[in-house]
């Protein structure tokens, strides 16, 4: 049965969490207390268990942008004295266990919680001084001595092979990053900038708020949440009201661009015990989020990338035999070439005692239909860069 259905493209929402990596305080890394320390006691594979259990209760894989340094257990960060407070007399801070367990998390629960790249000591230490931030200096405005970024890249690197974590996920590690205080600059065709080193170490998926760090935007008229540079996607990020040093809170109010940026402390209680309520608070709000009238949560950062382009490019229309034309001629020419339109997600609302159960169409193939939440979820592949029309299918009777 074919009958003509209103179909939009949803935004799809990621939840971005900064900080992870640190061994027993959320703060800085180091002996120094420039700003406020929350969550003030050892921290492990437990607290990655949290993510993981709200990752796995609401369907999506949180991304945690990680500070290696504590990681570190074969002293590699020695060799980049401007990596960490101790420069190149750096000794491994933590064991191998309490690390290996760590990693483990994200080994056992790929599907929930992802590992991300943040930075080696969070900050860019000269003479065992920090100065903020890691790949770009706040003061001046400027990236720190490429030469020596491309070892920050590559000590980072070294510490995620001594996880053991790369090959036994579904995603490469790391292919997603967010920048160190937020500090960075983009600017295409210069290659001292922080998306050229960035994307010459093949990360994707980058997320920073566009108003806390340095941002050249290559698009002469860039839509306002997203832009491309240097063969990346940059997406802005939305604190949500939420500052990082806030222990164990949920937002005040739902996201207004694709990346629900957040903090570790966010999610966690200086108490042990306390981790489950948190968690189970945050399941709510997350839970809001995917039942919210135009939003969705996004499975993957890939979902969340794809799902921008075609939120922000894609138009979708009604023809004149019962289908819907998905018009994906605005698309960027950067978004096909890179490949960031992948699969995305139309949502339909249907009548009652209607289900789809498949598509008919020459311009998509079907991923998957979900009904969530009173809502019918569809997801397709595009086959060309013009898009086309698609006929959904109904039935009375629910797709296996």
């Amino acid at each position: 049965m074919s009958l003509a259905i209103e179909l939009h493209i949803p935004r799809s929402i990621l939840v971005v969490i900064d900080d992870g990596g640190m061994l027993d305080r959320i703060g800085e890394v180091g002996p120094g207390r420039r700003f406020p320390t929350i969550v003030n006691r050892p921290l492990g594979a437990a607290d990655y268990e949290t993510l993981a259990r709200i990752g796995h209760a609401t369907g999506t894989r949180l991304q945690v942008a990680m500070i290696l340094c504590y990681w570190d257990c074969d002293g590699v960060c020695a060799k980049v004295p401007s990596t960490t407070w101790l420069g190149a007399a750096w000794k491994p801070q933590a064991d191998r266990a309490w690390m290996e367990s760590c990693a483990q998390v994200f080994i056992d629960h790929p599907e929930a919680i992802e590992f991300a790249m943040h930075g080696v000591g969070h900050d860019y230490f000269i003479d065992g001084v920090p100065h903020i931030g890691e790949w770009c200096d706040r003061v001046s405005g400027e990236p720190w001595p490429i030469a020596d970024l491309q070892r920050h890249m590559d000590c980072f690197m070294e510490i995620v092979a001594q996880t053991g974590i790369p090959g036994r996920v579904p995603y490469r590690v790391p292919e997603s990053f967010v920048p160190c205080y937020f500090q960075c600059l983009f600017e295409e065709g210069n290659p001292l900038s922080t998306g050229h080193l960035v994307a010459a170490n093949g990360m994707r998926y980058v997320s920073t708020p566009y108003g806390s760090g340095l941002h050249t935007p290559s698009d002469p008229m860039p839509p306002r949440d997203g832009f491309f540079d240097s063969g990346l996607l940059v997406l802005e990020r939305d604190h949500t009201d939420v500052r990082w040093n806030d222990e164990a809170t949920v937002p005040p109010r739902l996201p207004c661009t694709s990346i629900c940026g957040m903090h570790w402390g966010n999610f966690l209680s200086t108490d042990p015990a306390g981790n489950a309520a948190v968690a189970e608070r945050w399941i709510a709000y997350l839970h809001g989020i995917d039942t919210a009238p135009g939003l969705m949560l996004a499975p993957t950062a890939e979902h969340c990338w794809s799902q921008w382009v075609a939120h922000t490019y894609a138009r979708t229309r009604p023809d004149d035999d019962g289908g819907v034309v998905v018009d994906l001629s605005d698309v960027p020419e950067r978004a096909w070439s890179r490949h960031y339109l992948q699969a995305f997600t139309l949502t339909a609302t249907l009548p009652a005692g209607q289900h789809l159960v498949g598509i008919d169409s020459a311009a998509f193939d079907l991923v998957g239909i979900r009904e969530v939440h009173g809502q019918t979820r569809l997801t397709v592949q595009p086959r060309g860069r013009h898009g086309g029309t698609l006929r959904p299918i109904l039935s009375t009777t629910p797709a296996p």
